[in-house]
């Protein structure tokens, strides 16, 4: 009863008769729930579940059928033209081949690209792998010296420590002497056991204070009156005489050190106290003869004789008392400084009197009487006479 009504409505707003159907581009109205005859006269909406009812709307005068049902004219397909169907598909396939065409020359344009490319890459990896090589070995170069430097300083802080170590290893030992003798009780002073007693019952220790009154006394009794002497009963002036003088000392001086290096040399006692004899030459020669030669030969005579034995005299002064070797020498120094206490006055009376040459010839034998006394040794210890 709905169905037939909007069909009634429909053809008379359309103006056509009934029964006549609808033509392309006109107005009239047409079913909107999208079912066209093409589906053949007994399709009935219902028998596929779907809506029983069917809406209309109209066209405008505008409008047209085409596109509205997939570009089909699905109420009037005997009028569609023949030639419809075939055009799409040539279409489609001319756009597929020049999309093949397309595609063919970008893949060779993209082929050669990417073999310059790879030719171009080719090279720049080569020359940046020469580039790394270099640099690596460069760096190479560089952790090879920066390692040689490292280990020249190790090696040299190794010395330093080392050094450091023995001088500290050698300062704690003497550290530890030091300890070792502090902690040791000192040792009992020794006391004399008698020398003079010893000493005045031999008759060598008054052989060998004849030596060193001869090299000590002597030289003290010519200091005082030589000078005298020569001005006053010689013709010598004094500036000559002082001169002899400074000579004498001066060159004993000297002759002491060379006895001292003869006897480590190997010359013998008798030979370094036979050399006091040539003191004694010296004294006769100015007794004689004051005058200015003699003087100055007396003084190189005088020097010989009492430098040469000076060394020899104080080893054997010590080798008699090796317990206390200090008592004898000061002994032997004691007994040549008394003489010249007794001598000198003598020796002033007698150049006053003019008899200064009787003087020094007394000294001169004094001289030779020593000498020949002291040819052999006596400095060997008194305990074992």
């Amino acid at each position: 009863m709905t169905d037939q009504t909007s069909d009634h409505d429909a053809e008379a707003s359309s103006g056509r008769p009934a029964g006549e159907p609808a033509r392309s581009g006109s107005s009239d109205l047409v079913a909107s729930g999208g079912f066209s005859n093409e589906f053949g006269d007994d399709f009935r909406p219902e028998d596929f579940g779907g809506p029983k009812d069917i809406t209309l709307r109209r066209l405008s005068t505008h409008s047209s059928w085409d596109g509205t049902f997939g570009g089909r004219h699905p109420l009037n397909d005997a009028a569609a033209p023949a030639t419809a169907g075939p055009r799409r598909p040539l279409s489609l396939a001319a756009m597929i081949a020049i999309a093949a065409l397309v595609g063919a020359v970008s893949g060779g344009a993209a082929t050669l690209s990417l073999t310059h490319f790879m030719k171009d890459d080719h090279a720049t990896l080569a020359a940046a792998s020469a580039a790394a090589a270099a640099a690596a070995a460069e760096r190479d170069k560089a952790i090879d010296g920066a390692l040689a430097k490292v280990n020249s300083e190790l090696a040299s802080l190794k010395n330093g420590v080392e050094t450091s170590n023995k001088a500290s290893s050698a300062r704690l030992a003497k550290l530890g002497e030091a300890l070792d003798k502090l902690k040791t009780p000192p040792a009992p002073e020794k006391k004399s056991s008698g020398f003079l007693r010893l000493a005045v019952r031999q008759p060598r220790v008054y052989r060998l204070s004849l030596l060193f009154i001869s090299i000590y006394g002597v030289p003290m009794i010519l200091g005082a009156w030589m000078i005298e002497y020569l001005s006053g009963e010689g013709d010598v002036s004094k500036t000559l005489a002082g001169l002899a003088s400074f000579l004498l000392f001066g060159l004993s001086a000297v002759m002491r050190f060379g006895g001292a290096e003869l006897r480590e040399k190997g010359w013998t006692h008798k030979v370094l106290c036979g050399t006091l004899g040539l003191a004694a030459a010296g004294l006769a020669a100015i007794a004689v003869d004051p005058v200015a030669g003699a003087a100055f030969l007396a003084a190189v005579l005088l020097a010989t004789g009492f430098g040469l034995p000076y060394a020899t005299a104080l080893t054997e002064a010590q080798d008699l008392y090796p317990e206390e070797p200090a008592e004898p020498l000061a002994l032997m120094t004691l007994i040549a400084l008394l003489l010249p206490i007794i001598v000198i006055p003598l020796v002033g009376h007698a150049i006053s009197r003019d008899a200064g040459d009787l003087a020094f010839g007394a000294l001169a034998f004094f001289l030779v009487v020593a000498t020949l006394l002291n040819l052999r040794r006596s400095g060997y210890p008194l305990s074992s006479s």
